[in-house]
């Protein structure tokens, strides 16, 4: 999972700063979060580190994964 490391200030309720991972440690900008109940809850522990692969549960973004999202026009994989 990619935890905020930092918030730089945001308009409104749209997040922008620093994500960590909590496998490796790598950092990733964010720039387009939202701080809401939903985001915090379902979209953030979903993310996947792009340096190890993976999200909070540790599951892996397999190459079949990847191409069935990119196929239905979903960006940022």
């Amino acid at each position: 999972m990619m935890k905020i490391k930092s918030l730089k200030d945001g308009n409104g309720r749209d997040l922008y700063g620093k994500l960590e991972c909590e496998h490796c440690g790598a950092e990733e900008k964010l720039s387009g979060g939202y701080d809401d109940g939903f985001w915090h809850g379902m979209v953030l522990p979903a993310m996947f580190c792009s340096s190890c692969g993976l999200n909070r549960d540790g599951d892996a973004r397999t190459p079949e994964v990847v191409a069935a999202l990119q196929a239905k026009g979903v960006n940022g994989i």
